[in-house]
Formats: C-alpha cells, structure tokens, sequence
C-alpha cells in the first residue's frame, strides 16, 4: 500500500529560528567590527589632524568636518548591519528550509511512509538532496514491496505444505509446531508492515 503523499509547505519565514537568527547575529557583528575597523581608518588621520592644528579657525573646521562625517558615516552603518542581517535571515531560510524539508521526509520514512517525496523550491540551497531522498524513499518502498510479496509467497508454501502434510495422513507433532512458528513469524511481520503504513 502506498503511503500517502504529504508536502510539507514552508509557510514561515523563521524555520529553524535559532539557526537563522544566530547567522542573522553574526552577520551583523562582522558588520559592526568591520565598520568600526573603517571608522577608525577614517576618522584617526582626522584626529591626528585636528590634535596637530594650531589656528583655532582650522581646529573648528576640522571639528565640524569630524562631527558631520559622524553624523552621516554611523547611521549609515547601522542602516547597513540591519539590512546584512535581514538579508542573512532569507539567506538562511533557503538553508534552513531544505533541513527542515529533510528532517520531516526523514521522519515519514521513519513512520514507513515511503511514499512520499521530498520537494524543495527552485531558490533551495542543496537541491542535490532532493534527488538522494527521492531516490532513498523509492528505494525503501520497493524493498518493502518486495519484502511484502515474499513474505506472501512463504505464506503460501506454508499453507501448501500443511495441506501436504495432513492429506498424508500422519499427524507429526514436530511438523505442526514448525509450521505454527513460522506461521506465526510471518503473521508478525504482516502486522509489522501494516502497522508501519498506518502509523
């Protein structure tokens, strides 16, 4: 029987938050350490300036240079980190999104529900995976076709051969309590697949 198919649909944009905002996180701090690193190349040949001046008209052009360059280079920064970071969150979405995909195809196979199949978006980080689930989830559900049909056709040659053994005529005890154990094995198994594909 073949599992129902489930596609499991991103709906959110924080899949796996934790992920996704840590590198939301460090892109932000390499941001922020970068522009300080710029801001001191920038600003300390200024400072250098103004400390060595003499003229107090110089000084005070130098100081508002510095105070304007302040006010427009660290919001501008600022600006930047933030939109770093929101760019880092969709970034990681198409990250985070074939792990989460993956962990959940995972799991229905787990269940037995090897019919489905993993699907990603066409903008997904590790598309090659899709195809090594598809082909994993193909693959176990063949094997348990296969393993179905045989356990089946035991089943069969069971039965065939208790009819053989009681159309002969003499009862073997040791016969009957084989065939029961085997019997019972197969039954085991039966249950174990059905159960499988109704977990």
């Amino acid at each position: 029987r073949m599992a129902t198919r489930r596609w499991f649909r991103r709906r959110n944009l924080l899949i796996h938050p934790t992920y996704q905002l840590a590198s939301a996180l460090t892109a932000i701090l390499y941001i922020l350490a970068y522009s300080m690193l710029l801001g001191f190349l920038i600003f300390l040949p200024l400072e250098w300036e103004f400390s060595t001046a003499v003229e107090f008209p110089e000084q005070l052009e130098l100081a508002q240079q510095i105070l304007r360059l302040h006010g427009r280079v660290w919001p501008s920064i600022l600006i930047i980190a933030l939109l770093v970071g929101i760019h880092a969150v969709l970034g990681a979405h198409r990250t985070a999104g074939p792990l989460f995909r993956l962990q959940e195809t995972l799991r229905a196979y787990a269940r037995g529900e090897f019919g489905l199949r993993m699907r990603l978006r066409r903008a997904d980080r590790f598309r090659e995976l899709e195809t090594c689930v598809n082909e994993l989830g193909a693959s176990l559900e063949e094997r348990r076709t296969r393993l179905e049909a045989r356990r089946e056709h035991a089943a069969k040659g069971m039965e065939a051969l208790r009819r053989y053994l009681q159309g002969r005529g003499d009862a073997d005890p040791q016969a009957e309590s084989l065939l029961a154990q085997v019997r019972d094995e197969l039954e085991a198994m039966r249950r174990e697949v059905e159960a499988r594909e109704t977990a």
